[in-house]
Order: C-alpha cells, then structure tokens, then sequence
C-alpha cells in the first residue's frame, strides 16, 4: 500500500473509533425508553467489528491475514452509510429548519456515494489498468463513472471485455434513472430554496393584478407594494396571528413570552411588574401593522385597546390646536389612559413611519389588572402624571386639570368595582 492509502486507513480507523466511543457513551447516559439506549443490542457489534484497524494490527503483532478476509471486514463499514441517513433525518426532526439546503446536502451526499461505489466496480472489473498510482486510476475511473451517467460518453474509455460489458450495460440502464433522478432533484430544490420568496412573489402577482383590475390610482396602489415591501422585510410575508394559534397554548405561551417579554420589559409600566403579569399580558397581545400617516386613533374615539411599540414611531396630537404632545418610539406605550378612566380618547395619534403595534383590548387590560391590586394601584398612578402632563402641555388651567382627575378618579373605582 502507498502511504496516502495508509494514511487514509489511519483516518478513517480513527474517525470510526471516535464515532464508536461517542455511540456508547450516549446509549449509556440514554433515557431507558430511548432509541440510543439499543445501541448495544443493534449497530454495537457491527460498528466494532468495521472499526477494528485490521491492517495496523496485524503489522504490530507480526500476523498474516488473508486479503480477502480483511476487505470482508471492511465490507461491514458500507452498512453503515445508512446510519448517516438515519442520523441525519433525525436532525431535521429536531431542527427541520432550512429543508432545502439539509435535501441538497443528503443529496449530495447519496450522488457521491454512488458515483463513488460505481467506480470502484469499474476498477474491480477491469475497467481501468493500474499502470500508474491508485489514485491515478481511482480519478481514471470515476471519470469514466461521471461521463455514463450523464449520458455524454466520450469514448475513450470502453468495455474490453464481456464482465466490462455487462457492467457498462448496467450502468448505463440505472444511470438514466440516477440522472433523472438527480436533474429533477436539482430542479425541485432550487425552486424550494426559498419558499416564502416564492410565496410572497406568487401573492404579489395576485394583488398587482387586483389593484390593475379595480383601476386603483397610482398613489394608493404605491402604498400597498410599501406597506407589502415592509412585510416582507420584517416578517418575511407571515401572518404572525396564523402561525400562533395553530400552536398549543403551552408552546404559543413560551413563544409569546420569547418574542414579545423585550417589548414589556422595556416599558417603564411594567419594569416592576411579576413575571406572572407580564406573563398574561404577553399572551393578550395581538400584532397589528400601520403604515405612515395612519391614524392608530382619534381624540373622541372610543377607548378599545391599549398599544405597545414593537418597532417604528407615533406621534401623539391635540386635535384641536395641533400640537405634538409626544413622540414615542420602539419600547413605547399608549391608550392606557382612556382605559383605566373609562373615558373617551383624549388626544390623537399617529404612525409616522411603519409601525410594528402589539394591542391588549379592554376586556383582558381589566381581567389582567384586576388580579393584582398592587399593580393596579401603581398603573393608575402613573397614568394620573401623564394625563397632568398632558394638560399642561395644552395649557390646561390647573384648576379645570384637578378636577377632570378628579371626576375621572372616581369613574376608576366604579369601573373597577365587580
């Protein structure tokens, strides 16, 4: 053998014991009810006996062992190619991310394998002389495997010989099917690469052939393809609503929780606050999208929901004298106010850019609130201070302010009451 075999010997001897040591352990460390606990009772024998450096042993103890029985052993380590199918159809269960790109790997992978076997059945055959290196014959060979599967044949290299002949025969016939097999493949991945790309694309079409239809004007048909275009940057074109409620409340709780905890934790409201209530008021949280110059509300309209800013940036308004009380951006929070006092909205605001919203309706505010005093206690109080500053901001006479606090005071605890 030449050192570049022997060295390759050495190699995968050593990534078989590596791979050997780290089956046993985790059979052995394996829930009882576990696949990996029958480790020793199915793939153990099998894995020890290919993994046995039969050559570097032999050479140590100064022992003969016929060829054939050596190459028989080795035989043992094809077996275990389909355990690397096993393993990694396992791996997409647990993390069955980017599909696409873990098909194009396996396929890869089973292209390689058989291209890599016929070649070797080519030299086994006779197909190629070994005049010259192993590796010289190995790359001779493998040529000659790729130019019959895809169906070019060049003809230099040919069958000299009836087993040559019936072997060429035969790959010639499965390798139509490989080569199907493989351009089809190729075609289905590439159009799967990116799905919701696709999805998307195929969605526009839809509404660019709508909004053509209707003959909606120009300008209007501009802010559907932005309010579509940000969509798709931010949320990659899923409805975040869909895709919640087809999850158990469990897993749409933890969820919930990871996604939208940042966005309360931010909030000066709820910076004091358990994590039970931040808990259930994450949970009541819907998602909604406004673009640029949406009114999220006006001053006079009935008090609904309470907003909280994912992302982007409201201003709030007097309606009457136009005057920008505040502006607030990713971390913010308004609409308690009109809430807590049972009272129409109080002044008027608007998106100034895209805005990312999470809503929590009245009926939950309450049901949240309701069951913690303290917290309650604490919310009112702090919005009594942003109503004063409010009307100061208005120029609102104090004495007119203490006492609209003070009749919207009252309505708190009726509204409280059960």
């Amino acid at each position: 053998e030449t050192s570049t075999t022997i060295f390759l010997n050495i190699f995968v001897n050593i990534i078989f014991i590596i791979d050997l040591i780290l089956n046993s352990y985790y059979s052995l460390n394996s829930p009882p009810d576990s696949e990996e606990k029958n480790y020793f009772k199915t793939w153990f024998t099998i894995d020890f006996v290919a993994a046995l450096p039969i050559e570097i042993l032999a050479a140590s103890f100064h022992v003969f062992f016929n060829y054939q029985y050596i190459s028989l052993i080795k035989v043992l380590r094809i077996l275990r190619v389909a355990k690397i199918f096993q393993t990694w159809n396992k791996i997409g269960a647990i993390k069955p991310t980017r599909l696409s790109y873990q098909r194009i790997l396996v396929f890869g992978l089973f292209t390689t394998i058989i291209c890599h076997w016929v070649a070797l059945g080519w030299i086994l055959v006779g197909g190629v002389k070994m005049q010259g290196s192993i590796t010289s014959a190995y790359i001779n060979s493998l040529y000659w495997t790729i130019t019959t599967f895809t169906t070019i044949g060049y003809g230099d290299i040919t069958p000299q010989n009836e087993m040559q002949r019936v072997f060429t025969m035969f790959i010639m016939v499965t390798g139509v099917g490989l080569y199907g097999y493989i351009i089809g493949n190729i075609t289905s991945l590439l159009s799967s690469m990116d799905h919701a790309k696709l999805s998307f694309n195929e969605r526009m079409e839809k509404i660019s052939t709508f909004l053509t239809y209707k003959k909606i004007p120009n300008g209007l048909q501009k802010k559907v393809y932005s309010y579509y275009s940000y969509l798709w940057e931010t949320h990659k074109g899923y409805d975040e609503s869909l895709i919640m409620n087809e999850l158990p409340f469990s897993l749409r709780m933890r969820i919930a929780l990871f996604m939208n905890k940042h966005i309360i934790e931010k909030i000066p409201l709820f910076q004091n606050a358990s994590e039970e209530i931040i808990s259930e008021i994450v949970m009541q949280l819907k998602p909604a999208i406004y673009t640029p110059g949406d009114y999220i509300f006006k001053e006079g309209d009935d008090a609904n929901h309470m907003y909280f800013i994912s992302q982007g940036e409201v201003e709030v308004l007097n309606e009457k004298t136009a005057i920008v009380l505040a502006k607030m951006g990713e971390g913010g929070y308004f609409g308690e106010m009109a809430l807590l006092f049972s009272s129409k909205r109080s002044a008027t605001v608007r998106a100034t850019d895209f805005c990312d919203l999470y809503l929590l309706d009245r009926t939950h505010f309450f049901s949240v609130i309701g069951k913690y005093p303290e917290f309650e206690k604490e919310i009112r109080q702090i919005a009594h201070n942003r109503m004063k500053e409010n009307m100061q901001k208005v120029d609102i006479k104090p004495a007119a302010a203490k006492k609209k606090v003070s009749k919207k005071k009252s309505s708190i605890k009726k509204r409280a009451k059960p």
